[in-house]
């Protein structure tokens, strides 16, 4: 979802932080002087999430870890085979100290540029060993054993089709893959990645039914359930969703399923995203998404992709193709309805397949700017239609809403 993955645009926090434009022109000064590129931006927001309550933080602490990453001007010798981890045995002091933090954190770089999966999951298999398989760094100082329960999701997700299977079901059984999807981290593509690396129909089905029936065990507690009764875990959503949807599985049974407030009052917004989220990973596995690369199955409308480097968090915004003015579509009827049902939805899916990304979010602001759209129901209804946004202009484009996390609300996405 293009909204939570805004939290990790190190730009949108800064002009949020800025107070005065002195203040805005000083951090942008300090940003462009890091000279960052695209995969130091990327692990370093996935390592550091940026804050706009504490930008100035935020900005110490990447000044800090960049010249870490790019090996301080040749200093740092990074881990290049399985070799390097001859004789090595984690400490918690060795683990704590700032030179070996150093070259894990420019190792973890480095091996995202080409392929050293050999080397990081030697590394990954001493960090299980350390964690006795719960990846939670216990006895660390706090920090420092946040920072390596991130470099270990960071590895999870970008090796997952290189990890041995016992690892790759640890992950779909735990809170690791929650914890990945929350730091931004795109599991969905790493879960295609990993089945694609098979020829043969049949074991890439194999395996999607393994991960889906170890992810439907996952036992991470998402929210309560609707009543307040403790215990909602990813299967007990799972099945809540088989139910609402008559077992269709489809995109706009979900949209209208986390639409039910009282069905969600007990279950934060990090919460709810993560239960979109880990539905729509188990009705990937479940269908032929990441078997066939070109199937449009439950949840989907694009193929599953083939393997890359993750993708750089850019400031400008990628051009689109021109697109033909649509049909006016009434949008006060929409608006009025309170719940995106399947019908509306589809009339707001193809209005928008035949306007530009631009001319679309001009005529929905202009529908809306006058209303109190960040109340229920109108709020509903706007998070259905920004998510058929995305679904039709991909995620380039940026999308109509995002979550502001100082004002507790959702805002307008001027772009």
């Amino acid at each position: 979802m293009a909204a939570h993955d805004s939290l990790f645009d190190v730009r949108r926090c800064l002009r949020q932080a800025a107070k005065t434009p002195a203040e805005e022109r000083g951090f942008v000064d300090r940003l462009n002087n890091l000279k960052l590129l695209p995969l130091e931006e990327f692990l370093l927001t996935r390592l550091y999430q940026p804050r706009s309550s504490s930008f100035g933080i935020t900005l110490d602490r990447y000044e800090k870890v960049v010249p870490m990453l790019r090996g301080q001007n040749g200093t740092i010798q990074p881990w290049l085979n399985e070799a390097a981890f001859k004789d090595m045995f984690l400490t918690e002091e060795m683990l704590e100290d700032p030179a070996f933090i150093a070259t894990v954190l420019h190792s973890l770089y480095v091996w995202h540029t080409g392929d050293f999966h050999l080397p990081a999951i030697r590394f990954l298999r001493m960090l299980e060993t350390f964690t006795t398989g719960d990846f939670l760094f216990d006895g660390l100082v706090k920090d420092v054993a946040s920072l390596y329960r991130r470099i270990s999701l960071l590895i999870f997700v970008q090796f997952f089709g290189d990890l041995p299977t016992p690892f790759q079901l640890l992950f779909a059984n735990s809170a690791l893959v929650f914890g990945a999807i929350a730091r931004g981290l795109d599991v969905d593509q790493a879960f295609a990645r990993a089945v694609q690396y098979s020829l043969m129909v049949i074991n890439r089905r194999e395996m999607c039914l393994r991960l889906a029936a170890f992810l439907y065990e996952n036992k991470t507690p998402l929210g309560k359930q609707p009543g307040g009764v403790a215990g909602a875990t990813i299967a007990f959503w799972i099945e809540q969703f088989d139910l609402f949807s008559q077992k269709k599985f489809d995109g706009i049974s979900l949209i209208n399923f986390l639409q039910d407030r009282v069905r969600w009052q007990f279950v934060s917004a990090e919460e709810k995203y993560l239960v979109e989220q880990g539905i729509t990973l188990y009705a990937h596995l479940i269908s032929d998404h990441y078997v066939l690369p070109d199937f449009e199955g439950p949840l989907s409308s694009r193929s599953a992709p083939a393997r890359v480097t993750p993708a750089p968090l850019s400031s400008t915004q990628v051009s689109e193709p021109k697109r033909a003015e649509g049909p006016a579509l009434d949008w006060q009827k929409i608006l009025a309805a309170g719940v995106l049902d399947d019908a509306l939805a589809a009339q707001v899916a193809v209005w928008l397949k035949r306007n530009s990304a631009e001319s679309a979010r001009s005529m929905i602001f202009s529908a809306v700017k006058d209303k109190k759209w960040q109340d229920e129901p109108l709020l509903n209804v706007l998070l259905g239609i920004d998510a058929l946004f995305e679904d039709c202009y991909g995620p380039a484009i940026q999308p109509l809403l995002y979550f502001d996390e100082i004002a507790g609300t959702f805002v307008w996405n001027k772009v």
